[in-house]
């Protein structure tokens, strides 16, 4: 509503924008890259935790939609992404953590 800043019942701070669909907010202007792919989403979420566990922000886009969801999108493969500036540090880490 035009002119509110605060909820009028739970004294929250309202936003101008709601939180992207897939939980992840890509607000800031740096490209996401992909740097790995699976072949399915258990793996991809288990290499996801590895990054962002060393200090990376990375995600799975549609990791958040559900098996019914991941079973009606196209191919085989997840991604992995993170920023395009972390590319390199996130390919060896990965490498390391013996993901291909």
């Amino acid at each position: 509503m035009a002119g509110l800043a605060v909820c009028p019942d739970c004294a929250l701070a309202l936003v101008d924008e709601p939180p992207s669909r897939d939980g992840h907010e890509l607000a800031d202007s740096e490209e996401w890259v992909t740097v790995a792919t699976f072949r399915n989403m258990f793996d991809a979420s288990v290499a996801r935790g590895a990054l962002e566990a060393d200090g990376l922000s990375a995600w799975v886009p549609g990791e958040n939609i559900g098996a019914f969801g991941r079973a009606v999108m196209p191919g085989p493969w997840v991604e992995i992404k993170v920023r395009a500036s972390d590319r390199d540090r996130a390919v060896e880490l990965l490498k390391h953590a013996g993901h291909r």
